[in-house]
């Protein structure tokens, strides 16, 4: 069954459909501010059973004769019999000069056991590229272990950085940390320590490899947005512009990952 509502907020039509245990939740939003034309369309699915939920977020903007496409999406599910869940959060932005920004946020626990995770990339389109990843976990013992680097580059000359730890329950703490150099010419330094006293500090002949663009970038996601695009936009009244922020999403105050 599809049935629309209408009157919650100006200048939003809302569907719902439901079919056995699942309610989904369509929104198709249309908004136009002098030059910069916005279209979205969202998904949301809620099961009472099992009490997952899912987001999915597409918009497509045009401001100052530039093209814009960003997509997110949230997921979480809670155990109704355990201390078990898990949240996820990722987004996806791209511009038509090549520009691309993804990042996600990712943690679950059960019951003594949790794990969490956060990485990202940008790529500025002219061939800088920033990537990154930080990523720990706890056991039901209460040790914790943690992995995290970051990348840097333009024009074959950057960086990479990154640590490795451990702790365990009385509070011993081992870590790794190392580093690299690329000049650009065939050379590139390497140094790091660790907390048992190892450490190394060096200058080799090496190549340097990263990725200058993404594997998926604009050309790509322009071609599977056809469902996006096939929305006709229609102008709003004069001053009625929602302010809408896809990448701000967060999980409730009980479903929040732990801190280290």
């Amino acid at each position: 069954m599809l049935k629309e509502i209408h009157g919650w907020k100006r200048g939003r039509k809302f569907f719902i459909k439901m079919s056995g245990g699942c309610i989904q939740l369509f929104l198709i939003l249309y908004a136009a501010e002098s030059s910069c034309l916005l279209s979205c369309f969202n998904i949301a699915v809620f099961n009472a059973l099992t009490k997952p939920l899912h987001i999915y977020n597409t918009a497509f903007s045009y401001c100052s004769n530039l093209a814009r496409i960003e997509r997110s999406a949230q997921k979480q599910a809670k155990s109704g019999t355990e201390n078990a869940g898990w949240y996820e959060n990722w987004s996806e932005k791209y511009d038509a000069k090549g520009w691309t920004e993804k990042g996600a946020h990712k943690y679950g626990r059960l019951n003594e056991q949790s794990w969490w995770e956060k990485w990202g990339e940008e790529y500025d389109g002219r061939g800088s590229v920033l990537k990154w990843t930080d990523k720990w976990a706890e056991s039901e013992l209460g040790t914790k272990w943690g992995d995290k680097w970051e990348e840097k580059f333009f024009a074959g000359i950057g960086s990479r950085q990154g640590e490795t730890w451990h702790a365990s329950l009385n509070s011993e703490r081992w870590s790794r940390t190392w580093g690299e150099e690329h000049f650009g010419n065939g050379k590139v330094h390497k140094y790091g320590k660790s907390t048992t006293g190892e450490s190394w500090d060096m200058v080799v002949d090496e190549k340097t490899y990263y990725e200058a663009e993404p594997h998926y970038g604009w050309a790509d996601v322009v071609g599977d947005s056809s469902q996006l695009f096939s929305i006709q936009p229609r102008e709003q009244p004069p001053g009625v512009y929602p302010n809408i922020d896809f990448g701000s999403s967060v999980p409730p105050d009980d479903e929040s990952p732990p801190t280290r």
